[in-house]
């Protein structure tokens, strides 16, 4: 009796059962059946593997699963567990007295006055509004064109002084209404600041919000140092906004020693305090992106954490302040300038009227028009890396066999024998005993050198900059000593003061970069280059990572970042691929790189290829894995 309404159920399922066998395909449901069950003994196939993973890892190590969470070294900071939850849209900015605990803002601490600079060399005899009149004339008059053949490029004249004086402006930006900070005036030097600086370069500078908090702390003041390259955002900060004052520029000239080899415009401007000059690169024809480039690339550098560029300002600088300047070099210079730059397509759409009103009252001009242009600080205490501590070991190697170091003798690219010496001096830096102090400091020297010149191949490759390689454009800065070339080359630079920084590489120069769109064949991250180059930076990979899952939010609190585990392009060859190296560009163009860039720039770099060098990001993750599957552990050091 209790079991009746149980079969009149039971008859009533198969009656439907029936019913719907007829419309179901019975082969197509047992396919999908096993295709569920084939992907679920995949994911817990590879959970158990990652969990194996980190138990190991856990066990070499000696560490527990919590400390295996704490950010990679390059970022020790205790923000690393609440920075990374939750959308970027939503999180509250970062208290800058948490961030930077003790520390005052950089305007209220005690300064150090600025000195006027002082420039043995002295300036043009010629006015600037008299040399500006001199353009006009000069661009009348008939002279040989303009190509790249041409011997005038030879014969342009060259001279020692700092080019033609600029007027003085008046500085009414820099004070309000209870406190007036001098120009150029550095907070005095402490090991309260030296603390300060330290915390400040541990925090994640690719997190806008962060960014945007420590932009408080610099307060009202202007400054730059040419000796310090151990860079953080106060002090990059600081110096944008002493490049980009008019009032603190001094004297302009064309970088007249460059220009005998005839390829690009460039300029020198000097500065009112402490002898501190900067490079002034314009839009012209053969070179159009050379200043968003510039200027791009420094803030590339910052997002990455690779801190290795010169502050560098994106700036409307007057054009009557240019003209005067090519005036000084002649008719054929002016002709060029006129060419190049003026009247090119990209140079008129970079030309407009000045924003800044203390120029319409100096210029004596209603309107007086200004171009978008680069205003790089010109770092002291620089040498090529063949006349440095590190050329020593470049010589050795070129000696070993011509075949991997002389790029006139092989006909090759500079990448394409990068790999063999980044090895070998990493092989035998690891074979070299430590008993002699002398072949101590090689060994540092030279795993110095190939950390460092890994970094630069790959900042290289994500910003496709290709006029880079051993003897080109290949600088280090605090890397001189009395014994070496570079000494002899520095006592022409009476100016300069030794660099208060560690050695290191410098990059410098990235005009030519962000023209092409993918890894050219010419890297050494080439994915199809045979013998493949597989030696990874682990430290500079984990940072990569790490930034990249920051943009796109997928980063996990309780997975730790390890160059040899990867969570970014654990893929690299399939459709899979492509559209997670597409999201990931995407990702660090729209959150960390945008955010930072200057107004206008797309003027003269497409933004479409600035998206295309954040997602070679993903590349450079790409080229770890597939050393990984390749060569496994021994491709990381």
């Amino acid at each position: 009796m209790f079991l009746n309404p149980w079969k009149r159920g039971f008859t009533r399922l198969q009656r439907r059962i029936g019913f719907w066998s007829r419309f179901l395909n019975r082969r197509l449901l047992f396919i999908l059946t096993v295709l569920t069950a084939i992907n679920l003994l995949l994911f817990y196939f590879t959970k158990f593997n990652y969990e194996h993973f980190t138990d190991k890892t856990q066990g070499r190590d000696g560490r527990s699963k919590s400390q295996l969470i704490a950010s990679p070294s390059q970022f020790p900071h205790p923000w690393v567990g609440t920075l990374w939850k939750g959308p970027m849209t939503n999180a509250n900015a970062p208290s800058l007295s948490l961030l930077l605990s003790g520390c005052q803002p950089l305007d209220t601490l005690p300064k150090i006055s600025p000195e006027p600079s002082v420039f043995p060399e002295g300036f043009s005899q010629m006015n600037w509004s008299w040399a500006r009149k001199e353009y006009t004339v000069l661009l009348n008059q008939t002279t040989e064109s303009v190509t790249q053949s041409s011997d005038k490029f030879k014969a342009i004249k060259t001279y020692q002084n700092h080019g033609v004086l600029l007027p003085e402006l008046s500085d009414g930006t820099h004070s309000d209404k209870n406190k007036f900070v001098e120009v150029g005036a550095k907070p005095q030097p402490s090991e309260e600041l030296e603390a300060c600086y330290a915390k400040e370069a541990r925090l994640p500078e690719y997190n806008v919000k962060i960014r945007n908090a420590l932009k408080g702390h610099v307060g009202l003041l202007q400054f730059c140092d040419p000796t310090d390259v151990d860079y953080t955002p106060s002090k990059d900060f600081a110096c944008v906004a002493y490049l980009k004052n008019p009032a603190n520029w001094l004297a302009l000239k064309p970088m007249s020693s460059i220009l005998s080899y005839g390829r690009t415009i460039k300029l020198l401007l000097s500065f009112r305090h402490g002898n501190i000059t900067a490079v002034v690169k314009l839009s012209q024809k053969r070179f159009v992106l050379e200043p968003a480039s510039e200027t791009v690339a420094f803030h590339m550098d910052r997002v990455l954490g690779f801190r290795r560029v010169p502050p560098t300002a994106w700036v409307e600088f007057p054009v009557d302040y240019i003209k005067a300047a090519a005036a000084t070099l002649g008719s054929f210079y002016v002709r060029w300038m006129e060419t190049a730059v003026f009247t090119s397509k990209r140079g008129e759409a970079a030309t407009s009227l000045c924003q800044d009103p203390r120029l319409s009252n100096t210029l004596g001009m209603p309107k007086p028009r200004c171009i978008l242009a680069s205003v790089q600080l010109w770092t002291w205490d620089v040498d090529k890396e063949e006349n440095s501590i590190f050329g020593g070991y470049i010589l050795h190697e070129r000696a070993k066999g011509r075949a991997h170091g002389d790029k006139k003798s092989t006909g090759k690219n500079g990448d394409e024998d990068d790999d063999d010496w980044i090895v070998n001096c990493f092989e035998e830096n690891k074979s070299i005993g430590s008993g002699d102090k002398e072949e101590t400091r090689l060994t540092v020297s030279q795993e110095l050198m190939t950390r460092e010149r890994w970094d630069q191949l790959a900042f290289d490759a994500i910003i496709a900059n290709y006029d880079r390689w051993r003897g080109h454009n290949t600088n280090v800065v605090a890397a001189c000593a009395p014994t070496l070339p570079c000494y002899v080359a520095r006592a022409k630079r009476v100016c300069e003061q030794p660099s208060k920084s560690t050695p290191r590489y410098i990059f410098l120069d990235q005009g030519s970069a962000f023209y092409i769109n993918g890894i050219a064949n010419t890297s050494v991250f080439y994915p199809k280059r045979h013998p493949p180059f597989c030696h990874v930076n682990r430290k500079t990979i984990e940072r990569l990572e790490q930034v990249a899952l920051f943009a796109i939010r997928m980063e996990d609190a309780r997975s730790p970042i390890r160059a040899e585990a990867p969570l970014i392009a654990a893929v690299t060859n399939s459709t899979i691929a492509e559209l997670e190296k597409k999201h990931v560009g995407n990702a660090i163009y729209s959150r960390l790189l945008l955010p930072r860039l200057p107004p206008k720039i797309g003027v003269v770099l497409p933004h479409s290829l600035i998206k295309m060098a954040c997602s070679r990001v993903w590349s450079i993750l790409a080229h770890r894995t597939r050393c990984l599957h390749t060569r496994g552990m021994s491709s990381l050091f």
